[in-house]
């Protein structure tokens, strides 16, 4: 039986009594930087206007917005009054956005300009309550909103709701219970080797895990920096890393590639200690490129249903296993099955099957289809095949 999460799962109250002037999050779009004692007050700011709208524990909070600092403090509001913060694709089509919107029941929709139009046309007249960042949001956080205590943290409670691309079907809610973002978090800062001193960008949208777990909660737990990008244009993504002075870096395969062919490819970046290669396979050919222009390079592994950051690898490990993503961050533990889910011998590919704490909590609104993901033991099936050689 799991107790009463402790308040210091919200990090910005630590880091704003620890290093109050520590820089917590650069919004590079809008040319802003917050410490933590700035962005644990907006974060203040935002929870007491959820609350004045009628927001409370256990409801949902919809957001269509790029990578802005907002969105970022939206995430900790939510925590502290016990709502779900549910980022949508702003790429699906009109109806697609709705359809997700419907099966979310969001008690408030909140959203930049540009993406009004389309929400317009989705249908969104007699959903939830439109407020818009760019012309309502600064006047409402500007008012003297009474403050309450934050509320008391269940480890299952919901912090995200992200859907699914819907490559298979219908797009899925995936539940990314507070459990899952702490213990990604620790297991991630330790087994990558991640501190206060670590700096990050983040160009994967926030409507991605990758744009909230891989770097951004794991440092901001740390007390890091969080380097937002709202577009990725291969340059200005190379030029802002050596400009922030960033030390580690997401890329996808195909930013790779976008990166090799610009003009700052190459250029230095004394800070950077590795690049690490998500969300799809890494070819030997591009990965080589990578090493060759003098940047260190390591391949990653996770899904939105767990980690995401679910195996490590050292540098030096790395130049020597191309291709390999390593072995289980802490807690996380692994087999690899044949199709009757008995375990394969070693060096044998088979579905790869994760068990550990940083699991998520189901598909929302559909325990038929989180049921259909597990297997007997609490193990979650990836669908994905995997091989280990005899180092693990």
């Amino acid at each position: 039986m799991w107790p009463v999460f402790p308040r210091y799962n919200d990090p910005l109250r630590h880091w704003r009594s620890l290093s109050p002037h520590k820089v917590a999050l650069v919004d590079r779009g809008r040319g802003t930087r917050q410490t933590y004692a700035e962005m644990d007050a907006s974060a203040d700011a935002w929870a007491s206007l959820l609350r004045n709208s009628g927001v409370g524990k256990g409801d949902r909070v919809a957001v269509v917005a790029g990578n802005r600092g907002e969105v970022a403090q939206l995430f900790f509001a939510c925590t502290r009054i016990g709502a779900a913060l549910v980022p949508l694709n702003w790429r699906l089509a009109p109806n697609e956005l709705r359809a997700i919107l419907a099966h979310a029941r969001a008690k408030l929709l909140i959203g930049e300009s540009r993406f009004h139009t389309a929400l317009e046309t989705a249908g969104h007249e007699g959903g939830p309550r439109w407020i818009d960042l760019d012309l309502d949001a600064p006047a409402l956080l500007s008012r003297k909103l009474r403050s309450e205590p934050d509320v008391e943290m269940d480890p299952e409670d919901p912090a995200l709701i992200l859907y699914t691309s819907g490559s298979t079907g219908q797009p899925k809610g995936v539940i990314i219970p507070q459990r899952q973002i702490l213990f990604n978090a620790i297991a991630t800062t330790t087994a990558w080797e991640l501190s206060h001193t670590d700096i990050a960008p983040v160009a994967t949208p926030f409507f991605h895990t990758g744009g909230w777990n891989v770097f951004a909660t794991p440092l901001w737990h740390r007390g890091g920096t969080v380097v937002l990008f709202d577009q990725f244009d291969p340059a200005t993504f190379i030029d802002g890393l050596a400009e922030e002075k960033c030390t580690v870096a997401l890329t996808v395969p195909t930013q790779l590639v976008m990166m090799a062919a610009s003009k700052s490819w190459g250029r230095k970046l004394p800070s950077l200690r590795f690049f690490i290669s998500g969300g799809a396979p890494c070819s030997g050919s591009l990965a080589a490129n990578v090493r060759s222009m003098g940047y260190t390079l390591r391949e990653g592994y996770g899904l939105t249903e767990c980690g995401p950051n679910c195996f490590a690898i050292s540098s030096e490990e790395s130049l020597r296993n191309p291709g390999k993503v390593g072995r289980p961050v802490p807690f996380l533990e692994m087999r690899l099955v044949s199709e009757s889910l008995e375990d394969v011998e070693l060096g044998e590919p088979g579905e790869l099957l994760l068990r550990g704490p940083q699991m998520f909590g189901g598909y929302l609104h559909d325990t038929e289809r989180t049921l259909d993901v597990m297997a007997p033991g609490g193990w979650l099936r990836t669908g994905d095949l995997a091989t280990r050689d005899a180092d693990g």
